[in-house]
């Protein structure tokens, strides 16, 4: 079976980073090949908690050089350097064969099995899959879905080969203040994730995390 790398990103996740590997480890691979992890400044014990956690191959860290002098991170000011540093540790992991699943801490993957996500990265047709992204409000049983919040209605690639073609060289590009989690030159031959596979987003599930992320776009004057 191809090498399957499992990248995470985080800062200040301790709420999340449990239940976010758990379901990676029940609904994509049992029997994880790595888990390699890039920790964007986090203030508190969540590198600790990383580096204790089984499978995990590699803890990336933001230079404290390279944080800003208010403590902030990378994320929404050069979302660039975490994403490309974090790539190419992942493809040199995975190597010519290998696949990658890039995954956030507030990110929980459902609806799939271990079996049926093997059997994706077995595909000789395509090169990335798509899964839906369902962002939970007050609940993880409740997501939103109205005119303003329409996330899941276009399915975005999560998992996809490292190396897509010879001499691939990934390009980075902003938007808003998002780099995107893949680079914007991939070529992609998607297909999209069978039946009820999805991953649900607990960033908005409380109402403490929607104010400050609000407030976040705010101070950089950007609209989400």
């Amino acid at each position: 079976m191809k090498e399957i790398s499992m990248l995470l990103t985080n800062r200040n996740t301790l709420d999340f980073l449990k239940l976010a590997v758990k379901s990676m480890r029940e609904n994509a691979s049992n029997k994880l090949n790595e888990l390699i992890i890039m920790d964007d400044g986090s203030t508190d014990d969540t590198v600790g908690i990383c580096e204790r956690l089984p499978y995990v191959s590699e803890v990336v860290r933001g230079r404290e050089n390279e944080q800003d002098m208010d403590g902030c991170g990378f994320w929404g000011r050069d979302e660039t350097n975490l994403r490309s540093r974090l790539w190419r540790v992942s493809t040199e992991h995975a190597g010519a064969d290998g696949w990658i699943y890039i995954f956030d801490a507030d990110h929980l993957l459902t609806g799939i099995t271990p079996d049926d996500f093997r059997t994706l990265c077995r595909a000789d047709h395509v090169n990335a899959w798509a899964f839906r992204l369902l962002d939970c409000w007050e609940a993880r049983d409740r997501h939103r879905v109205d005119g303003f919040w329409q996330a899941w209605l276009h399915p975005r690639t999560w998992l996809l080969r490292g190396s897509p073609e010879h001499d691939f060289q990934p390009v980075w590009e902003t938007r808003g203040i998002h780099a995107g989690h893949i680079p914007a030159n991939y070529p992609l031959r998607t297909g999209i994730a069978p039946g009820f596979a999805a991953i649900q987003h607990l960033g908005y599930v409380s109402a403490i995390d929607r104010a400050e992320k609000a407030q976040k776009y705010l101070d950089l004057g950007v609209s989400e």
